[in-house]
């Protein structure tokens, strides 16, 4: 009986996390330019002002072993306002969380997980297969070029049109797709 209700309060809890995340989180594929190409990450992020929600999220990551961090910064008005705001870091931890909350969600947001799973689960395999080269001090080699192919870059103009559709005739393509 007891591990019934424990049950039962850990889907509760999923629950309330998904409507965290439906209410103030952000689920995403962002671009960003290194050098003179551009390149892909995941961003999932939660943002509240509230220290008792940011607690409650805080404490479900870490119940899931979940790596994260929070930054926090004050908002400019009359009053002094802090807001937390708490990150899942690494790639696996992502698609982790995804896959618990994602059937949880609701409209866009469900959307954007569906995405963003896809997104990870490519980026992952990317760096499984292959093989991690280091130098003498222990530094990653090539680490600063940007893999992207079609699938990645089709991933995030899927999410782009879902999220803001008037930013995609401003948007360059990558120098790595480039034909010519």
């Amino acid at each position: 009986m007891q591990q019934t209700d424990q049950r039962d309060n850990k889907q509760e809890i999923a629950h309330y996390i998904a409507g965290l995340m439906d209410s103030d989180g952000h689920i995403s594929i962002t671009r960003y330019k290194i050098k003179k190409d551009y390149s892909y990450r995941h961003a999932i992020y939660f943002c509240n002002t509230d220290p008792k929600l940011i607690d409650v999220f805080v404490r479900f990551l870490i119940e899931n072993k979940y790596h994260y961090y929070i930054r926090t910064r004050t908002l400019p008005k009359k009053r002094v306002l802090k807001q937390y705001e708490v990150k899942l870091v690494r790639q696996t931890d992502a698609l982790r969380f995804l896959n618990h909350i994602s059937p949880l969600l609701n409209g866009n947001k469900k959307e954007y997980s569906k995405l963003l799973t896809q997104f990870l689960k490519s980026r992952i395999e990317r760096i499984n297969s292959f093989e991690i080269k280091r130098d003498d001090k222990g530094r990653y080699l090539g680490g600063t070029k940007p893999i992207i192919n079609d699938y990645v870059h089709n991933l995030f103009i899927q999410y782009t049109k879902l999220r803001d559709p008037q930013r995609l005739h401003a948007m360059p393509l990558p120098l790595t797709l480039q034909k010519g």
